[in-house]
């Protein structure tokens, strides 16, 4: 047992193979003490329980404790002082032992304690480079602890090996005592002995036909046939079998009568599993509930290979274990939805990028990678995740922009309504421009192509509230270089829609516009473009990339406006001989000065 194989590090269950196919030469005289004397049946199969349940017990013990290592890569000491690494892709961290229980489920602080004494073994080493002896197997595990420590690995890729070996070998162990003390319904039987009975006729040549010979054999395997027709076991222990009725018929809804001897066995040789694997479970998602969803597709995985065959014992533990997962990954998400509904906005003073805003691309890629491309539940229930997150940070911007657009609405003379509505222009603006950076920083390294359509989605509406906050900022931040000048061409421009002439209107005559051409002159016009710049740059001194594009969107703007302002005077004012202090190849030169 010391020299058991791993993977990966983790110590898994050995299986007792070499006690099935030792066994396995007996299933004869178990037929034989099954039909003369049940009681001692009954005896021999307590006893193979006994046995084989010490092995299970401790083995499964060994295999949850060399998991531990890998369950505990993101424990995080807050009294350390150090970071925490789940703070990269959640937007709430109440989710490891200071919790207060609200991450797992589960109450308590896991910590070495309790460990078996190869599992410490394995984690003193890893701290310190070695097993001790310094030999290492070629699992890729030191010595006998079989425990090698990978910051490679994740929780839930350290579950998944464990679970598919336990499931291995539940399945085996089912076929196999079923086949042992004769339990495996009569077709399991007959597809061995038609094929023993086939190579039987073509060696002799006696008139015993072999269509005779299948017609004895179609009843109830007793001792005489195994002995006069030379019956075998199956031995194809590792494969689930379809669920058959009495007659050997498959069927979905009929047991094979004995399958509730099989069961009572299993419940008595694996009676820890299911501790073991709530373990598993509570360890795995501990300090980072996020790997509930990775979990939940290597048991759906395991769910598909058993569906539809007689493996009921596992598979209501792992449906069980499969609600578990789920409800520790909705109560996960609930808790980030919760953060970020309880984000403090101020908008007396800008506060720069939210959280929110840097962790959402790494929130999903972090899940994606624990996801990946599978049809299982664990698929939907990551597309629900994303789309409850993403619709709650959307609509919090855009509420936010709502709100103060209507506060300075209402408030029009109020400076300070004024200020706090450009001040979340500017958040927002710098807010959006971290979150499309990330999401297209992620499409670009490290998205695979199915997850692309999904991706763009959240793209795409972070670009049309980028549009729409863009538009709101570049009118908000013209009022003061350019106000009056947009305010009087706005007006000739609806007055003109109207069909009315802007002359013969006092607000709109030759003397307002000659006064607007005096207060804008050339001067005075270069002077407001350089104090915009200023502007824009003590907004955006944090992102000088996005200052560079927000400046470039104003240049656009401003030469596009300037370019209405040439037509419209054109236009209404031809006969008054008025124009502009300064050239479209002035403001080229001004603007690009910065």
């Amino acid at each position: 047992d010391k020299g058991r194989a791993t993977v990966r590090g983790i110590r898994v269950i050995s299986g007792p193979d070499h006690v099935h196919k030792l066994m396995v030469k007996y299933a004869g005289l178990t037929l034989w003490l099954k039909e003369t004397k049940p009681s001692a049946d009954k005896e021999l199969q307590a006893l193979y329980i006994q046995c084989m349940n010490t092995l299970y017990a401790n083995q499964t013990k060994e295999l949850v404790d060399s998991c531990r290592p890998f369950f505990f890569r993101y424990r995080h000491d807050v009294n350390s002082g150090g970071p925490n690494p789940i703070a990269e892709f959640s937007f709430s961290t109440n989710v490891g032992p200071g919790a207060g229980g609200q991450g797992t489920g589960t109450g308590r602080r896991l910590s070495l304690d309790g460990i078996s004494g190869a599992a410490h073994h394995a984690i003193v080493s890893a701290v310190k480079g070695g097993d001790g002896s310094g030999s290492v197997s070629s699992a890729g595990g030191y010595g006998g602890s079989g425990v090698v420590p990978s910051n490679d690995m994740q929780p839930a890729e350290a579950f998944s090996i464990a679970l598919e070996n336990v499931v291995r070998n539940v399945i085996s162990e089912q076929n196999f005592i079923s086949d042992l003390f004769h339990y495996a319904p009569p077709v399991h039987t007959r597809a061995a002995q038609r094929s023993n009975s086939r190579r039987s006729a073509s060696q002799r040549s006696d008139s015993d036909s072999n269509e005779a010979a299948k017609a004895r054999l179609g009843e109830n395997v007793t001792f005489y046939n195994w002995v006069t027709y030379k019956v075998r076991p199956i031995e194809n222990w590792s494969a689930p079998r379809a669920k058959l009725d009495s007659k050997g018929v498959v069927s979905q809804t009929i047991h094979f009568g004995s399958v509730k001897e099989v069961k009572s066995m299993l419940d008595l040789l694996f009676g820890s599993l299911v501790t073991q694997l709530d373990a598993l479970v509570d360890m795995g998602t501990r300090f980072d509930p996020s790997q509930a969803v990775g979990m939940l597709v290597a048991v759906s995985k395991a769910l598909d290979l058993c569906q539809g065959t007689d493996q009921g014992f596992l598979i209501n533990l792992l449906e069980r274990c499969s609600e578990k997962l789920e409800s520790v990954f909705q109560r996960y998400i609930s808790e980030q939805a919760r953060a970020i509904e309880a984000t403090k906005f101020v908008t007396k003073k800008r506060m720069g990028v939210l959280p929110f805003a840097r962790i959402f691309p790494k929130f999903i890629a972090h899940v994606e990678g624990l996801v990946g491309e599978t049809g299982y539940s664990a698929r939907t229930i990551a597309d629900n995740a994303y789309s409850r997150i993403s619709r709650l940070i959307f609509d919090t911007l855009e509420s936010l922009l709502r709100e103060a657009e209507r506060n300075a609405q209402k408030n029009a003379d109020d400076k300070d309504a004024q200020k706090e509505q450009l001040n979340t222009h500017v958040l927002l603006l710098e807010n959006m421009f971290v979150l499309i950076a990330g999401l297209q920083s992620y499409k670009a390294h490290g998205c695979r192509p199915y997850f692309v359509p999904i991706l763009d989605t959240y793209l795409d509406h972070a670009q049309i509230v980028q549009r729409k906050v863009s538009r709101a900022y570049i009118k908000d931040v013209l009022s003061r270089p350019m106000g009056r000048l947009i305010s009087f061409f706005d007006a000739v421009e609806k007055c003109l829609a109207a069909r009315r002439d802007p002359l013969q209107t006092q607000s709109l005559g030759k003397a307002p516009l000659k006064k607007i051409v005096q207060v804008y002159s050339n001067s005075s016009m270069r002077d407001n473009i350089k104090q915009l710049y200023k502007r824009v740059e003590k907004h955006f001194a944090n992102e000088p990339k996005l200052r560079t594009i927000v400046w470039q969107s104003l240049t656009d703007d401003i030469l596009s406006n300037y370019q209405r302002f040439v037509t419209l005077l054109a236009r209404a004012y031809k006969s008054t001989n008025l124009t502009l202090d300064f050239t479209q190849t002035e403001l080229k030169r001004w603007l690009s000065e910065h």
